[in-house]
């Protein structure tokens, strides 16, 4: 593979830039400066950190690899249809351009627009995370419960040098929680900080 299609710069941009604080997130200082909405003094929504944008590349190759078996499956259907002489034949054959371009539409589309609504927020008290596009969903995770955590990575998340963080939880109905497209060292430093609050309070 020559290249990911539409791979974000390797440099995380903005508010990434900042270093992280003891929680693992986007300083104090830093989220008071975004807390102004263009110096007009009028507060704004804290909706929370984003994700490393590298890992919008990694949800594309992921879509794209997915979509093959797919497209493979399409492509003997139809053509097995044509070589029988069935009539269906001659509709797949119009439709299974649709079907390609609308894999290829998903596999380019949804992992951008996903990471735009991806959001993490840590707090003394634990960590929020905001996620989905339809339909969304905030699960809150309190750092006293947080049983154990597991950092792992893919193939294509080690070539980006991203990773998912996935807190194990209990006296809930969720016992996964799962945060993807941390930046590996980001991923050690918020699961630390996590983990030390955690002792902290159970002590």
């Amino acid at each position: 593979m020559s290249g990911p299609p539409d791979s974000p710069d390797d440099r995380r941009p903005g508010a990434d830039d900042r270093p992280l604080d003891r929680d693992g997130a986007v300083g104090a200082s830093a989220r008071r400066d975004d807390a102004a909405d263009g110096g007009t003094g009028r507060a704004r929504v804290d909706r929370g950190d984003p994700v490393d944008p590298r890992t919008v590349a990694v949800w594309r190759w992921a879509a794209l690899l997915g979509a093959i078996p797919i497209a493979a499956a399409g492509a003997v259907f139809t053509v097995s249809m044509l070589i029988a002489g069935d009539p269906v034949g001659d509709i797949l054959w119009v439709t299974y351009p649709l079907l390609v371009a609308a894999l290829g539409l998903h596999a380019w589309w949804y992992p951008a627009a996903r990471y735009r609504r991806l959001r993490y927020r840590v707090d003394p008290i634990g960590i929020t995370i905001t996620d989905g596009i339809l339909w969304r969903t905030q699960s809150s995770l309190a750092r006293v419960r947080i049983q154990h955590t597991d950092i792992s990575q893919g193939p294509l998340q080690r070539r980006y040098g991203v990773a998912t963080l996935k807190l194990y939880t209990a006296g809930s109905r969720f016992t996964k929680i799962e945060l993807p497209g941390l930046a590996y060292d980001d991923a050690v430093k918020l699961r630390d900080r996590l983990l030390e609050g955690a002792e902290g309070d159970a002590v």
